[in-house]
C-alpha cells in the first residue's frame, strides 16, 4: 500500500473528512487532497502534524534530494578535468581540492534537504509507540549518487598517488 493510500486509510479510521484534517493542519483542503492522491508529498514537518492528527504510529516522511540545475553537470565536468592523477604533487593536490569544492556544494544540498533541526522529534520519542516507525524515506538522484561515488574514487586515487610521489 502506497503512503498516500495509508494516509487516506488513517484519516478514514479517525472518522475525519479531508476538510477536517486540512483545517486541523491549517492548510487548504485541496492541498490535503493532493497528499492523499499522491500528487504532492507533505513536508517532514507536515508528516509530524499528520501523525498527531490521525494517530498513526508510522511517520513516513519522504524527502527528495533535488540538485540545482547544472550542479551534477558541473561535478561531471570537474571529474573529467581533474580525475586523472599526474606525477606532479601540486597538480594532484589542486585536482583533489577542485573535486572537493564541487562535492561541498553537493553536500550542502544534502544537508539542507535532510535538515530536521526544527522538527518536534521529542513528540515521537515520547509517544510510547511500541512498534517501530519509519522516520524518513529519502529519494536520491541516481546520477548524483553515481557521480559522488566517482568523485570519492578519484580523490582516493589522487591521495594514493600523492603519497607515492612523496615517498
Amino acid at each position: 500500500m502506497e503512503i498516500n493510500e495509508q494516509l487516506k486509510l488513517f484519516r478514514q479510521r479517525a472518522g475525519k473528512t479531508q476538510k477536517d484534517v486540512a483545517d486541523e493542519l491549517g492548510i487548504d483542503k485541496s492541498t490535503y487532497a493532493h497528499y492523499e492522491s499522491g500528487r504532492r508529498t507533505p513536508s517532514t514537518k507536515t508528516w509530524i502534524q499528520l501523525a498527531e492528527a490521525l494517530h498513526f504510529p508510522v511517520f513516513p516522511a519522504q524527502i527528495q534530494i533535488v540538485y540545482p540545475d547544472g550542479l551534477l553537470d558541473k561535478l561531471e565536468t570537474c571529474l573529467k578535468e581533474n580525475g586523472d592523477y599526474t606525477d606532479d604533487y601540486k597538480e594532484n593536490n589542486r585536482r583533489f581540492w577542485a573535486i572537493n569544492a564541487v562535492l561541498d556544494e553537493i553536500y550542502k544540498v544534502h544537508s539542507e534537504a535532510m535538515n530536521i533541526d526544527d522538527l518536534p522529534l521529542n513528540k515521537l520519542m515520547d509517544s510510547h509507540i511500541s512498534t517501530p516507525y519509519t522516520f524518513m524515506n529519502v529519494a536520491l538522484d541516481v546520477r548524483g549518487e553515481k557521480l559522488i561515488n566517482q568523485a570519492h574514487e578519484c580523490q582516493s586515487n589522487l591521495v594514493k598517488n600523492i603519497s607515492q610521489i612523496i615517498e
